[in-house]
């Protein structure tokens, strides 16, 4: 059976869940939990990291659903204020980072290890060491 502090837990999380679904953002989360639970701000930050359990353990499909739908809403609402400003550099970030959010690009890395020789480049020209160290 669990104990009081952990039932406590767990009606705070679902407190904090509730505030989440609300669109309080974590911050603003914390600073209310700790006021209201007179607990630190790394208890409040657990229950917060509760109540994303609960969310993504829960039919959470549909209010991610909604998240996302809110996001794409308010970067779209961004993206044309930028560009009837003219802000191109803007307007291309915001694409960017939309882009990347939504996973479309690839992010790959080949690593090779061919030879044991060690190269480090500080911002200058490369320096090749071919002493060999026996």
């Amino acid at each position: 059976m669990a104990s009081q502090a952990q039932r406590d837990a767990k009606i705070r999380a679902v407190y904090c869940l509730d505030l989440m679904r609300k669109g309080w953002s974590h911050t603003e989360i914390i600073a209310h939990c700790k006021q209201k639970f007179d607990v630190s701000g790394v208890t409040a930050g657990k229950y917060i990291k509760k109540a994303t359990e609960i969310l993504m353990s829960d039919d959470s499909s549909k209010y991610m659903e909604k998240v996302v739908k809110k996001q794409e809403e308010r970067t779209e609402f961004i993206l044309r204020k930028a560009i009837e400003e003219g802000r191109w550099d803007v307007a291309n970030k915001i694409l960017d980072t939309y882009n990347k959010l939504m996973g479309l690009y690839e992010n790959k890395q080949k690593v090779e290890i061919s030879t044991s020789e060690i190269q480090f480049k500080f911002g200058g020209a490369e320096i090749e060491d071919t002493k060999d160290n026996e």
